[in-house]
């Protein structure tokens, strides 16, 4: 399955801190590397608004101290490597229902349903696409049944290139972005605004 490059975060200075934010400008989020840089040296990951991180701490301070989080739940250091053995080891685990329809399950603990490379649900009726329990998807709708579709960016209806609901049984849609509902000419005016913000950021980091 071909991937588009989507950017989720955008790159926010406060004085000499840096800090990776979601279009709302209030949520941390950066998944290719930590979401706030502390002049001082600390540097932190989150994960849509939570502290998250699979190769090492995920609070990096700059006294040398750590702290180990998955999924926002912190960990000392010991227990952090052995659940790290443990999903590595585990990885994704696929249940199959047994009831009067074919049923896919993609999962990592019970009821978090997760799966990077397609559906994590998927039956007779209905698609859905998650991320650590999280409704998400990058290249289309994450939730698709005989009723919908539906595009989600971490767990929030979003789209930045048309409705993010359409009904499938009457005209009804919705323009969302981060959740928010917009009017139809809202929603380009918002558009057309991030992406000349976009632009001078851009410029921006250029320049530095």
């Amino acid at each position: 399955m071909k991937k588009n490059k989507i950017v989720f975060s955008k790159k926010i200075m406060d004085g000499v801190n840096a800090f990776w934010m979601l279009h709302d400008g209030e949520t941390p989020h950066r998944e290719d590397g930590p979401a706030i840089k502390y002049e001082s040296g600390g540097v932190e990951w989150w994960f849509n608004g939570e502290p998250h991180r699979e190769d090492g701490p995920a609070i990096h301070r700059a006294d040398g101290s750590k702290e180990y989080y998955l999924n926002y739940r912190c960990y000392t250091e010991d227990e952090y490597k052995k659940e790290m053995k443990l999903r590595k080891k585990k990885k994704l685990t696929l249940k199959q229902n047994y009831a009067g329809y074919n049923l896919k399950r993609w999962e990592i603990f019970p009821r978090m349903y997760h799966n990077q490379n397609g559906p994590a649900i998927d039956n007779d009726n209905e698609e859905k696409w998650y991320l650590f329990g999280l409704l998400h998807r990058e290249d289309g709708p994450a939730l698709t049944d005989k009723y919908s579709r539906q595009w989600y960016m971490h767990g929030k209806l979003h789209r930045e290139d048309g409705p993010a609901y359409e009904s499938r049984v009457d005209d009804f849609k919705e323009w969302r972005l981060n959740g928010y509902e917009y009017s139809e000419e809202g929603f380009h005016i918002e558009i057309k605004r991030r992406r000349r913000s976009k632009i001078l950021n851009d410029i921006l980091d250029i320049q530095v």
